[in-house]
């Protein structure tokens, strides 16, 4: 019985570790190109980003457009509400946030190109890695 309450103690006091709501690998389409979004994890409550978006008939699958940085849990004002505990982030020096939908979707929201006519605004569906 103590080792069932120990156990439940520290679950308790641990929900960051299993309410990991963003890593994995997801993607949309793009136009003609698929847009993917990588989220690693970089530490509690942090993780590494990759955008890509790359051209699925060029079989080199070189990204014709591409950025990488760190997000972490925050704050941020959004049509002038302010949203609490969404993944959120700069990438070259413009901000942008990522929100957990239902498992296995996120949405980006950003108000700029990461390339001409093409950024990472959008909902993305999580793939499978093969």
């Amino acid at each position: 019985m103590r080792l069932i309450l120990a156990t439940l103690s520290l679950a308790l006091v641990t929900p960051a570790a299993a309410a990991d709501r963003y890593s994995g690998h997801y993607q949309r389409e793009c136009d003609d190109l698929v847009c993917e979004l990588r989220m690693l994890p970089a530490g509690r409550d942090a993780w590494h980003l990759r955008w890509t978006a790359t051209d699925p008939t060029d079989f080199s699958l070189t990204p014709v457009c591409e950025f990488e940085t760190e997000v972490e849990l925050g704050i941020a004002t959004i049509g002038g509400a302010i949203v609490r505990g969404i993944a959120v982030g700069k990438a070259a020096g413009r901000p942008f946030g990522v929100f957990d939908l239902d498992p296995g979707r996120v949405s980006v929201s950003a108000g700029w190109e990461a390339c001409a006519g093409m950024g990472p605004k959008g909902v993305y569906e999580s793939v499978r890695d093969q």
